[in-house]
């Protein structure tokens, strides 16, 4: 005890001399590893002000290294600020030591704060301002509370936004709405920057009927020329915009607190605000707050429609100098949001459609892919116009899907599959073209967009047309032509023995299968909606006629390699798909035309993912996929790795998520399927035992729940 107290003395006489670093370093973390010790609790509990004064809050003052960060690097300083990644090792340590003390000394830290924030409080109600104080204090109730997730009473928050932020802002406020001519950059913006965190990290503890009305007040703010600043402005905006309500809902979906009615008022006066900004800078904005704005406005953005399209084309132009991809996103939503109101989307259509038209022009690359999705989503609105045609027949030609090109691939497949939907003569008319694109993603290994685009296909067509027009028996060849192909190193093994591959022992003797994880995924999904949608009687006649019955060994053997997909498979909507689909084939009417041990392997396989799941032996990650993209036809098209950093615009993706609900909508339980199935086709109760006889015994237990 008198080691530490004769620390704390040295510590006190400290100053920022860089020579002191090392010392106040080891200091810090030498009291943050006693701090965990029972045998000193009762030291510490007396003397916890003493350790906060003496190494914490002295050491939460701004430093001159943050003002310099704060004028030079504003992504630096969001990140160490807003998002709490770190800055000075001095800082770092004092922070974490801040959060051990909260965390192992809640309840007498209370009292400290109290006082701290209330002495000051008092000192700001008489005119003694101190701007450095302010900061230290807002550090103080981040880092030991919200960083820490230490639940301190929310009295603190309101108490010292009540007090000190709110009385400093509106301040600020008044003076930069009243007079046109205020100069922002007259304040200091670093103390400023700091109260707006204040802000930012307490939103869903103050006064919500607040919220907007400082959301508008800051928006006054962006005439400030600090970079910085414009950045913390348009974060709060984003996130204030957009507020959740914790006390609703779970983790992760938060409903939101504002909707398009409340937040009316406010968005003449931000959106005027967001283009003099924009407009005085272009190459200085955070699209997200555009985004978050268009996001709450939902169809109601119509209104604005002129102000957005002038927005957006000082906003495109930057976007052709620059890399500031949430733009897009927000572009996106604007295009969603307009389509319910014809005259203001035909407006927007016209007037951006050649801006985005130079993005592809001048081969912007990293923007390319988005401006295809936007396209997408044009043709979802309006269906396919003249410029759509023509993109379309440029898609078309072979020489833009070559290896060279993959990174563009999933938008353009997006940009397909969407014309497709639309133009009801494509699959005839372009049905050569369009085979040949669908053979160059295998050959490139776009396994995902290659099953994401014949799924697209039997779902929008019936069985008499993909039969009559060729189209199954071609899309079938393709699959049966790239089996042959992965399978070639087992080609004599096969020979030897025509299902050994499928068994346990000789599953561990060849290790792992020789397809694809992504290739192997997206047939056994692909195979199970056919399943689902034609029946497995038919859908099995379609791929004899396209495999040959000389190759047919080829499509059951595929079943004998992935039988870890079916027995491990549990995240939904695919788990549904897999196991109805399998259900289908080996309770069919013509369960007889799969070979016997394959049909036995298949049939223990449904049960043992069945029994997984009775047993909550569910590992979400049993089955991983590791080539070009996620799951095919269901996640759709964000391709991992390094074939691509194509990225999905947020609007499709919630799209594919209510798509892929609505293809199971209709599937009834796994579980319940199996047993419906397997009744109807084992009426005879002799043959149910027996059948039943080939399922092995550890899962026994199970078999009594299902037929229970």
């Amino acid at each position: 005890e008198s080691f530490s107290k004769e620390i704390w003395a040295v510590c006190t006489t400290t100053s920022d001399d860089p020579k002191y670093e090392k010392f106040l370093l080891n200091a810090m973390k030498y009291f943050k590893s006693l701090l965990y010790w029972t045998d000193f609790r009762g030291f510490f509990s007396q003397n916890i002000e003493t350790l906060l004064k003496t190494l914490v809050i002295k050491n939460l003052k701004p430093t001159k290294e943050e003002v310099i960060i704060f004028e030079d690097e504003p992504q630096i300083f969001i990140e160490n600020v807003f998002n709490n990644a770190g800055g000075s090792s001095k800082k770092n340590c004092c922070i974490d030591l801040a959060k051990t003390i909260a965390k192992q000394y809640t309840q007498e830290c209370i009292p400290i704060l109290q006082s701290n924030v209330a002495e000051y409080a008092n000192a700001f109600k008489e005119g003694k301002v101190n701007q450095e104080m302010e900061i230290i204090l807002i550090n103080l109730l981040v880092d030991m509370g919200v960083v820490t997730n230490v639940v301190l009473p929310v009295e603190f928050y309101t108490f010292f936004y009540s007090n000190i932020t709110e009385p400093f802002l509106t301040q600020v406020f008044n003076a930069v709405q009243t007079d046109k001519t205020f100069n922002v950059d007259k304040l200091n913006l670093f103390h400023l920057a700091y109260h707006l965190r204040f802000v930012f990290f307490f939103r869903t503890y103050l006064d919500r009927a607040k919220m907007l009305e400082i959301s508008k007040h800051i928006s006054y703010l962006l005439t400030t020329k600090n970079i910085t600043l414009r950045y913390v402005i348009y974060y709060s905006l984003e996130m204030m915009i957009t507020l959740k309500d914790i006390s609703q809902g779970m983790i992760g979906a938060y409903p939101h607190v504002f909707n398009k009615q409340t937040i009316a008022p406010v968005i003449p006066f931000i959106l005027e605000n967001v283009y003099n900004c924009v407009k005085s800078d272009p190459q200085k904005i955070d699209g997200r707050a555009v985004l978050a704005i268009i996001t709450m406005m939902e169809e109601t953005a119509a209104t604005y429609i002129q102000a957005f399209i002038a927005l957006f084309k000082i906003l495109i132009a930057g976007i052709l100098s620059g890399y500031e991809f949430s733009t897009i996103h927000a572009l996106s939503y604007l295009f969603v949001a307009a389509k319910f109101d014809a005259t203001a989307y035909s407006t927007l259509s016209s007037a951006l459609t050649p801006v985005l038209n130079q993005i592809i022009e001048k081969n912007h690359t990293d923007m390319i892919g988005y401006v295809f999705q936007i396209y997408a989503i044009m043709l979802q609105n309006s269906g396919v116009g003249q410029d759509h045609k023509v993109i379309f027949t440029s898609l078309l030609d072979l020489k833009n899907w070559g290896k060279d090109m993959t990174a563009l691939f999933p938008a353009y497949a997006l940009f397909l599959e969407e014309y497709i939907n639309q133009s009801a003569d494509a699959l005839v008319q372009n049905a050569k073209e369009i085979l040949g694109i669908l053979s160059a993603l295998l050959e490139t290994m776009m396994d995902s967009l290659f099953f994401s685009l014949i799924t697209n296909i039997i779902s929008l067509k019936d069985l008499a047309f993909l039969r009559s027009t060729g189209w199954f028996s071609s899309i079938l060849q393709l699959i049966a032509k790239q089996l042959m192909a992965l399978a070639q190193n087992i080609l004599q093994l096969i020979a030897k023995q025509l299902m050994a591959f499928g068994s346990e022992t000789a599953n561990k003797e060849n290790g792992k299968s020789p397809i694809r994880s992504n290739f192997a995924k997206g047939m056994m999904i692909f195979v199970a909606r056919c399943n689902i949608k034609f029946g497995f009687t038919e859908f099995i006649q379609d791929v004899a006629n396209a495999f040959g019955q000389q190759n047919l060994y080829l499509f059951y053997n595929f079943f004998g390699y992935e039988l870890n997909m079916i027995k491990n498979y549990q995240r939904q909507p695919e788990r549904r798909i897999i196991l109805t689909g399998v259900i289908d084939m080996i309770l069919s009417a013509n369960f007889n035309d799969i070979p016997e041990e394959l049909w036995k392997l298949m049939l223990n396989a449904v049960i043992e993912n069945i029994d997984k799941r009775a047993n909550n032996k569910i590992n979400l990650f049993a089955y991983r996929d590791n080539d070009d993209a996620g799951s095919i036809g269901l996640s759709g098209l964000v391709v991992a790795g390094s074939k691509s950093n194509f990225q999905k615009l947020s609007y499709f993706a919630k799209q594919q998520r209510e798509a892929n609900n609505k293809s199971t909508a209709d599937l009834i339980e796994e579980e319940k399927f199996f047993v419906i199935r397997f009744n109807q086709l084992f009426q005879d109760f002799n043959t149910k035992q027996m059948v039943i006889a080939y399922i092995d015994q550890k899962f026994n237990k199970t078999l009594q729940q299902l037929f229970a």
